[in-house]
């Protein structure tokens, strides 16, 4: 996890985003070992994570790891998802999984505070002039400088894997489909 740890850590990311999938049979949208476990606490992160969309609600929809909606809802906050990326079937459900003790309103305040946190260091409370990015046009990004940046970026993140579990390129060419 260093390319990972590097992202968030050494380049100081506000958010991340947790995806469809699931690690160990757990929806790391529903992770607490890899959301406030890793990113928060081992790190010591404080952004904040959205889920890729719909992912929230999939930790119901596709994976079953919940019996109803209103148990994802609360598993994932609970885990320290603070955004619902996209739709809003688990995030609607919040308040009944207050209701029914499944989390409570410190977690949900987490993340808001997390939220807003975040939202007041990029600036969007102050006056537009005074944020530096809103006058920026192409002529600032296209510069001799930003393209070393990038290039170094890209080559320092690539990572080439040698799959051995496919046929070599030569054998799928003289095949008859």
């Amino acid at each position: 996890m260093p390319v990972f740890h590097d992202c968030i850590v050494s380049a100081k990311a506000m958010h991340a985003m947790c995806s469809y999938n699931s690690m160990n049979g757990i929806p790391t949208c529903a992770d607490p070992n890899l959301m406030n476990g890793v990113l928060r606490k081992q790190w010591g992160w404080d952004g904040f994570i959205v889920s890729d969309y719909d992912a929230w609600a999939n930790i119901l929809k596709t994976h079953g790891y919940t019996k109803d909606m209103e148990h994802a809802a609360a598993v994932a906050i609970n885990a320290g998802l603070d955004q619902e990326g996209g739709g809003t079937s688990a995030i609607s459900n919040l308040q009944n999984a207050v209701e029914n003790n499944l989390t409570n309103a410190t977690v949900i305040e987490g993340a808001f505070r997390r939220l807003m946190r975040m939202r007041i260091r990029l600036g969007m409370f102050d006056p537009p002039t005074l944020i530096r990015y809103n006058s920026l046009d192409k002529q600032d990004l296209q510069t001799a400088q930003a393209t070393t940046l990038n290039r170094r970026a890209a080559s320092s993140g690539m990572v080439l894997l040698k799959n051995k579990t496919i046929a070599p390129a030569h054998k799928l060419l003289s095949s008859p489909f």
